[in-house]
């Protein structure tokens, strides 16, 4: 009932390896923010519309509208992308392996 040493080690590594992918994925969607405020200030700039041009009462700004969008769209392909290998063989050896490990 009670871990040797052997178990716990395996349990670090495995959560060593969680940690990894969270702290990865976190500076992915980073990186990816910051691009989409960097294109969305570029086209304002570019084409002279100020940033925080809101049409109606509900508008984010033009830059920010951009922004949301921007974001929405990769978002949807990446879970997308995650949907279609999740449901690969090849995932799901890799993750079996992980959890024999």
């Amino acid at each position: 009932m009670y871990y040797d040493f052997k178990e716990l080690v395996i349990d670090a590594i495995k959560i060593l390896f969680v940690i990894l992918f969270f702290i990865l994925l976190i500076f992915g969607i980073g990186y990816l923010l910051h691009t989409n405020i960097n294109f969305a200030y570029y086209i304002s700039d570019e084409l002279e519309i100020p940033r925080d041009l809101s049409l109606t009462i509900m508008s984010a700004g033009f830059a920010n509208n951009i922004i949301i969008l921007l974001s929405v769209f990769e978002f949807a392909i990446g879970f997308w992308l995650v949907y279609k290998i999740a449901n690969t063989t090849l995932f799901q050896n890799v993750k079996d392996f992980v959890i024999n490990l």
